[in-house]
């Protein structure tokens, strides 16, 4: 009877001049999966004056696990590389070491957990929103300390790390042949750390602005 109601009020539609195209419904998998890579753009801003990130490169894994046709579970591991400039203050047990411009390279290790909701989906293409919150662990391996240090001593700290935690919000689309198919999106991540002892025992606040390029498989 439905499907009846349909056919007619199509054919009346279309004497009238008007031509009505039913939506396209979208196949829900189990599950999907993604690698994905693009440049980030790390901006520190606490403190703005002891601390320099620059364009870097993120890794990302993710997976999603669909709950309807429009919303799904996301959950995904992340790697970004970026270098900067530090000023470095450190206080051991005998020596203080206070050496600015400090080259620093930094790694990100971050699991994040969010929501994803798929606005439409046509043929194929499927734009969507995703938002969730992230932690993980912040890295800072320091370069050539030794000269810097040399007048103050030698039991310096030549790498430290700090737990972070922050959110996270992204727009992109996906594109699927299939099972498989490409996606393009951008996230923005804000950040904070707990304090460094080679930052004058400060924490950190940064922001991670990263356009990914990845593909995807359904299964």
């Amino acid at each position: 009877m439905v499907l009846l109601g349909l056919g007619a009020l199509n054919s009346h539609a279309q004497q009238g001049g008007l031509l009505v195209v039913p939506m396209q419904q979208r196949t829900v998998y189990p599950v999907a999966a993604s690698v994905s890579m693009g440049p980030a753009h790390f901006n520190s801003y606490k403190p703005s004056s002891d601390i320099q990130l620059d364009q870097g490169t993120q890794f990302r894994f993710e997976i999603e696990k669909p709950i309807n046709a429009s919303l799904s579970v996301v959950t995904d591991l992340s790697l970004g590389k970026t270098t900067g400039k530090s000023h470095y203050y450190y206080q051991s047990y005998s020596s203080t070491y206070d050496i600015p411009d400090v080259k620093v390279n930094v790694s990100s290790y971050d699991l994040a957990l969010g929501v994803k909701w798929r606005v439409v989906s046509f043929y194929g293409l499927s734009p969507f929103i995703q938002g969730g919150a992230t932690g993980g662990y912040l890295q800072f391996v320091y370069d050539n300390l030794a000269e810097g240090a040399a007048e103050s001593g030698t039991d310096y700290l030549s790498s430290e790390g700090a737990l972070q935690m922050g959110h996270f919000g992204e727009i992109g689309f996906d594109y699927a042949f299939g099972e498989w198919g490409v996606t393009l999106a951008n996230r923005y991540t804000e950040m904070s750390t707990r304090p460094f002892d080679t930052l004058k025992n400060q924490g950190i606040r940064y922001a991670n602005n990263v356009y990914y390029l990845g593909v995807f498989v359904r299964f």
